[in-house]
């Protein structure tokens, strides 16, 4: 239900309230069920003409009207290099690990462009919605949950009172018949109280709190005490365990096993106590895991990014390459784990909840750290499977993967269905890189630092939502529910107007979260115009006119009604909105030169083609703007419409955070935990014991649903 008043009133409630306003900078446009097939057939051959075949040149003004940023060099910000080595366990340096982006150029400092790629890319993702195409890019994740109230931890883990999960190694080998394997061995875990740790390497009980673990496991290896032999042995070695279990654990081999860091800075405050110790003399025997089981712990580690440079922050990113043997890179590290090298690196298991924990199986939880993360059953593949039924069917490909080109995926693993086909379809499309006119200079805003954020596994009340067809399901669902599906297809609604300020830097953020970005100077009063050619070859007269709606959001040939496209760096936040107008064409009919082409007559038949092909329950005779997806999408792209709703396109926050990034986390956190506190189970889905659970409507509207939901974006063209 696309109810305007709806949607303010729950952007609107109150920070600091029970419920954090449901609100985001984003929507989603409903993932349509129903794929249409190319129009050129099941197996075309493309080495032919295709029935009214058209090739030709369009040229494509991109209006900037807001500041524009489309990265193309990244670059260490000035002074701030990292040689790997830096103490990580003090106070942040203010700009180490910053990047620096800057506008893509030509060659020279000021000769500003736009890739190719990053248009073809913005107007296939449009595309991919207004021909009611596949779902083929999105990040195949699993998310694993660390929670002691939510319903799959208490579930799969929860252990009984003062039960702690059992130590272990996980070490990759070889099998009998010589096949690679990864295998747990396991052993007893003892507590051992923080404060002696810290007496022994004479570092701050806060100090110790601030480290990464790469920071702790130097300070160990440096710190020497008595080891099983008598002789001085460094702590990231096995030792005596009498001298960190005391009385009682002499003359035994022990590891000290310890995680990362527990806080971030000196305003920050954390309860843990304990670090643990591995007794070495009681492991047991090397039990084979399943390859998923291996995989599905893999899958929900907290990696450092792809951008991050020197010592990893993350305890995954630390202990990933001993598990993995590798060598190299920086990572000086791995010269003092030898241990780890040999037996594995340490890790923490259990077996399912109900099952006897005394042996590891096949299939048992691992963990990096005591408090157990265990994955959701589903990932986003699965969930997108059955949200749109045919993604991994052998069925023709779209009208998208036929004009833009198909290419199977990567996989170590044989694929099903479409996805194992091995043959790859070319594009009939080239998009050619945007320039400025001869003569026009380009100005750049002076740079700002900004916060950024990816989506987190606690952010899925708004990814997802409950399967219209899942017999009476509420929201919230999760990952582990079978009746939840996509929210849909994520888009950045263009608002008009200048752009807003970043959320800035605290002393407390993390420099590898943090950007300096530079962008172009750009406003409606003062747009900054691009033009670029697109150069298609044998496409149908459909298949243009899908082409063109997409560029102009059906805008060609008529009034400009307020539709734009959101391009580049800081969409979140306004930045980077783009009118795309046909400013002239050159287009041939192959079979019959002297029909002239009319890229407007080409729209109308895209836009009848696909009011035609969708099922009659669908279309309905509806014409094509008021089919459901469709005026979704146009709904985001008008501008107008996100003009009057700019205060509300903003990420929720809760005040009990600190600071603009951090409330926005708060926000998430405590909209995670609403949905999952403890409630009995009631069939599929779950009945909750707090009064008004799942059954908070929003502003009235009569959706039982809407209860931590995003609203959908409201209908106002």
């Amino acid at each position: 239900m696309h109810d305007w008043n709806g949607f303010v009133d729950a952007a609107s409630r109150p920070e600091n309230g029970h419920i954090p306003p449901l609100r985001a900078p984003y929507n989603f446009v409903s993932l349509n069920r129903d794929v249409l097939p190319t129009p050129l057939g099941c197996t075309p051959d493309l080495s032919m003409p295709v029935p009214d075949a058209i090739s030709g040149t369009l040229t494509v003004e991109w209006a900037a009207e807001t500041p524009l940023l489309v990265g193309g060099q990244l670059e260490e910000a000035p002074g701030t290099e990292d040689d790997g080595r830096q103490s990580r366990g003090g106070p942040a340096d203010p700009a180490r690990g910053r990047k620096m982006s800057k506008p893509f150029t030509l060659g020279g400092s000021l000769d500003y462009a736009i890739p190719g790629a990053s248009l073809r890319g913005m107007i296939r993702a449009v595309l991919e919605i207004a021909a009611y195409g596949r779902l083929n890019f999105f990040d195949d994740s699993l998310f694993g949950v660390r929670n002691f109230d939510d319903v799959t931890w208490q579930a799969k883990v929860a252990p009984k009172k003062d039960e702690f999960p059992s130590g272990g190694f996980l070490k990759r080998g070889k099998d009998r018949s010589g096949e690679r394997a990864e295998f747990l061995t396991p052993c007893s875990a003892f507590k051992v109280d923080i404060s002696h740790i810290c007496s022994l390497l004479g570092v701050g009980y806060d100090e110790w709190h601030r480290m990464p673990l790469v920071k702790r496991r130097r300070e160990l290896h440096r710190k020497t005490v008595r080891g099983p032999d008598g002789r001085p042995t460094p702590l990231t070695q096995p030792v005596d365990a009498g001298e960190l279990l005391g009385a009682g654990f002499e003359g035994r081999p022990a590891l000290l096993v310890v995680a990362g860091a527990a806080i971030r800075d000196d305003k920050q405050g954390t309860n843990k106590k304990y670090e643990m110790v591995f007794l070495l003399d009681t492991m047991g025997e090397p039990v084979r895991l399943l390859p998923a089981t291996v995989q599905r712990f893999r899958d929900i580690q907290v990696a450092d990014g792809n951008e991050h440079r020197g010592d990893p922050d993350a305890s995954w990113s630390y202990w990933r390459p001993v598990l993995d043997q590798e060598s190299g890179g920086g990572r000086d590290w791995l010269a003092f784990e030898t241990h780890a090298l040999e037996k594995g690196i340490p890790v923490f298991w259990r077996n399912e909840r109900g099952q006897e924990q005394r042996v590891p199986t096949e299939q048992s939880f691992l963990s990096l750290t005591r408090f157990m993360r265990v994955p959701y059953e589903h990932s986003v593949r699965k969930v997108a499977k059955w949200t749109q039924s045919d993604l991994n069917k052998d069925e023709p490909l779209d009208l998208v993967e036929a004009l833009f080109g198909w290419a199977p995926p990567e996989a170590e693993e044989p694929a099903e269905g479409r996805l194992a086909r091995k043959r790859a379809w070319r594009s009939r499309v080239k998009f050619g890189i945007a320039t400025l006119p001869d003569g026009v200079r380009a100005e750049t805003l002076d740079p700002v630092t900004g916060v950024t954020m990816k989506p987190r596994a606690s952010f899925f009340p708004f990814y997802l939502r409950p399967d219209p067809q899942g017999k009476g399901t509420k929201h919230p669902v999760d990952y582990d529910n079978r009746n939840a599906v996509l929210a849909g297809r994520k888009r950045y609604p263009a608002r008009n107007g200048s752009a807003e300020r970043l959320p800035q830097a605290v002393d407390a953020t993390r420099q590898e979260q943090l950007s300096d970005l530079t962008f172009l100077k750009a406003s409606r009063e003062r747009p900054l115009t691009f033009r670029s050619t697109i150069k298609v070859h044998n496409v149908t007269p459909v298949e243009l006119g899908a082409l063109v709606w997409a560029l102009t959001f059906g805008q060609h040939g008529g009034a400009d009604r307020g539709r734009r496209h959101m391009l580049g760096r800081a969409k979140a936040y306004g930045y980077g909105q783009v009118r795309a107008t046909i400013a002239d064409h050159s287009l041939t009919a192959v079979l019959t030169p002297d029909r002239a082409v009319d890229p407007a007559a080409c729209m109308a038949a895209f836009q009848t083609w696909v009011t035609d092909s969708l099922p009659a329950e669908k279309a309905a005779g509806s014409p094509y703007e008021a089919l459901p997806e469709i005026r979704e999408l146009c709904a985001m792209a008008h501008a107008p419409t996100g003009e009057q709703l700019r205060n509300h396109l903003k990420f929720t926050r809760h005040q009990s955070g600190r600071n603009a990034p951090e409330m926005t986390l708060k926000a998430y956190q405590r909209i995670k935990q609403l949905a999952t506190q403890r409630h009995a189970k009631n069939g599929d889905r779950r009945e909750d014991t707090v009064p008004g659970f799942g059954k908070e409507s929003v502003a009235d509207h009569g959706r039982e649903d809407a209860f931590l939901r995003l609203p959908c974006y409201p209908f106002d063209e």
